[in-house]
C-alpha cells in the first residue's frame, strides 16, 4: 500500500543518520536554516515591492552596510541545496554500487515520482485556486500573471525544461530551481559510474566540468555585458520575467552547475575517506569554510552600492565564480561536520526536531512565495513596515508553509515516492519492497536523503 500516514510520519522522524561511520544528521539543521533564510528573503522582496508609507526604511538597505550585507546575497542559500544534493546523491549511489548493481533508469523514475507530485499540485493551485484567494489593486498584476503563465506553460514545468522553454513565462518565479535540480540528478549518473569504475578519470571529469561551469558563465556575462549579481529590488519582484540577468543567466543550468559538481566531489571524498578528522583539524576546516562563506555572502554588497560603476571584467569574474567559491566553503564545513570530531556546532545542527523539519524542506520551498505575493497584491493602502512587523510576517509564512508542507508530504510526496519504488520493482520483475526496508535500496537511499535535505 502506497498511502499510509503512519508510515509517512515514521519516515520523517526515523531517518538514517549514521552511515559508514559518518553522521549525516547535521545536514538536517543546515537545510532547515537555509529554507528559513530563503523564506525570509522572499518575504522581504515581495513586501518591499508593495505600497509602504516609510519608503526610506526599505531604501536604507542600499545605504546601511550591515543591512546591505545581510540581505544582498540570500540567493546563495539556494546553492546550499545544490551542494548537499550533489553530495548525498554521489555518496549513496557509490555506497550501493559497492555491493549491488545499480540500474540508473530506476534512479530517474524514483526521482521523477519524488519531485513531481507536490510540484504538480502547486502548479495546479497557481493555475486555478490561487487567483480566487483574494483581490486588490495589484492582484491582476502579480497573481493574475502567474495564473495566465501556468495555464499556458504548465507542461514545461512538469517536463523540467521551464528554465529554457518559455523561460520568460514564469509559473511561480522560484520554480526555476526544479528543472536545475532534476537535470543535475540525471547528469550526475554517468559521473557516478566513472567515480565507481574509474575513480581517477571520474575526478578528472568532475574537475573539468567544474572549470567549464566557470568558463560558460563568464562567457555569458562577458558577451551579454550583464551585472555580476542579481539585484533584488522592487522592479525585479514586480516583474522577474522581464529582468535580463534573470532570463539570460540566473536560472540556466550551466550557471548553477558549480555547486552541484563541488557537492559531488565532496560525496566522492566522503565515500573514500580514510580516517576521521582530529578535533583541531575539525575546527580548522570548519572555521575556514565559514570564513569563505561569510566573505562570499558579504561581497554581494559591492554591486548594490549606488556609487559602484559597472566593470565588465569584475562582473564577469564575480558572477562566474562566486557560487562555486561559496559552495567550496560550504563543502569544508560539511566535511568537518560529517567526518570530524564532535563539536558544539555539530550537536546543535543534529538537534532531533530538525530531522522532520528538514524532511518537508522541499515542500516549504515550493510554497514559500504564495502568501507573500498574495498579501502584497491585496494591499489597498500604504503600510508602515518595521523590523518587528517583518519578523512577524516571516514567522507567519513559515508556520503556514510548514503545516501545508507536512500535509503534502503525507498525502502526496511519500505515497508517490513509494509508487515509484513499486514501479521499478515491476519493471525489474521482482516483488514489491516492504516500505520498512526501503533503506536497503541504493537508489532509494539517494532519493531518501535528498528528500531530507532539498
Amino acid at each position: 500500500m502506497c498511502f499510509s500516514a503512519r508510515r509517512a510520519v515514521q519516515s520523517m522522524v526515523r531517518r538514517r543518520g549514521d552511515v559508514k561511520n559518518l553522521n549525516f544528521r547535521p545536514l538536517s539543521g543546515i537545510t532547515f536554516l537555509a529554507y528559513v533564510i530563503i523564506t525570509a528573503g522572499h518575504r522581504w522582496g515581495f513586501r518591499y515591492s508593495g505600497p509602504v508609507q516609510n519608503v526610506i526604511f526599505n531604501e536604507s538597505v542600499y545605504f546601511e552596510w550591515i543591512s546591505l550585507i545581510m540581505s544582498c546575497h540570500m540567493d546563495l542559500f539556494v546553492d546550499v541545496f545544490f551542494t548537499i544534493s550533489g553530495c548525498v546523491a554521489v555518496f549513496f549511489v557509490l555506497e550501493r554500487m559497492e555491493s549491488h548493481k545499480v540500474r540508473f533508469y530506476e534512479i530517474i523514475i524514483v526521482r521523477y515520482f519524488r519531485l513531481t507530485p507536490v510540484y504538480a499540485i502547486v502548479l495546479f493551485f497557481y493555475a486555478t485556486l490561487y487567483y480566487k484567494m483574494g483581490d486588490g489593486p495589484l492582484w491582476n498584476f502579480l497573481v493574475g500573471q502567474d495564473l495566465e503563465n501556468c495555464k499556458q506553460v504548465w507542461w514545461t514545468n512538469l517536463l523540467y525544461i521551464n528554465n529554457y522553454v518559455y523561460a520568460e513565462k514564469l509559473c511561480g518565479f522560484h520554480t526555476w530551481f526544479m528543472p536545475c535540480e532534476f537535470q543535475f540528478g540525471i547528469l550526475i549518473i554517468p559521473l557516478c559510474y566513472l567515480y565507481h569504475s574509474k575513480p581517477k578519470l571520474g575526478l578528472k571529469v568532475a574537475y573539468g566540468a567544474l572549470v567549464l561551469a566557470v568558463i560558460l558563465p563568464f562567457y555569458t556575462l562577458w558577451t551579454e555585458q550583464l551585472n555580476g549579481n542579481l539585484i533584488f529590488n522592487a522592479k525585479f519582484f514586480l516583474a522577474p520575467g522581464a529582468d535580463e540577468f534573470w532570463n539570460k543567466f540566473y536560472m540556466k543550468t550551466w550557471t548553477r552547475a558549480g555547486p552541484y559538481i563541488i557537492g559531488s566531489i565532496l560525496g566522492y571524498t566522503l565515500h573514500h575517506k580514510s580516517q576521521r578528522l582530529t578535533q583541531s583539524k575539525t575546527w580548522v576546516y570548519g572555521t575556514c569554510g565559514i570564513l569563505i562563506m561569510a566573505v562570499s555572502w558579504a561581497s554581494g554588497a559591492y554591486f548594490y552600492y549606488p556609487r559602484t560603476e559597472y566593470n565588465r571584467l569584475i562582473c564577469s569574474l564575480y558572477g562566474a565564480t562566486i557560487r562555486s567559491i561559496w559552495s567550496a566553503g560550504l563543502s569544508l564545513v560539511l566535511y568537518a561536520l560529517l567526518n570530524g570530531s564532535q563539536t558544539c556546532i555539530h550537536s546543535i545542527l543534529s538537534w532531533r526536531p530538525f530531522t522532520p523539519l528538514a524532511a518537508i524542506g522541499f515542500n516549504v520551498y515550493l510554497l514559500n512565495t504564495i502568501i507573500p505575493t498574495a498579501s502584497t497584491a491585496a494591499l489597498r493602502n500604504n503600510d508602515h513596515i518595521s523590523h518587528l512587523k517583518y519578523l512577524t510576517l516571516v514567522f507567519g509564512d513559515l508556520g503556514v508553509d510548514m503545516t501545508v508542507g507536512f500535509l503534502l508530504y503525507i498525502c502526496a510526496e511519500k505515497p508517490f515516492m513509494q509508487l515509484g519504488m513499486n514501479l521499478t520493482k515491476i519493471l525489474e520483475n521482482k516483488p514489491k519492497q516492504d516500505p520498512a526496508n526501503l533503506s536497503q535500496l541504493g537508489y532509494d537511499n539517494k532519493v531518501k536523503v535528498a528528500t531530507e535535505h532539498l
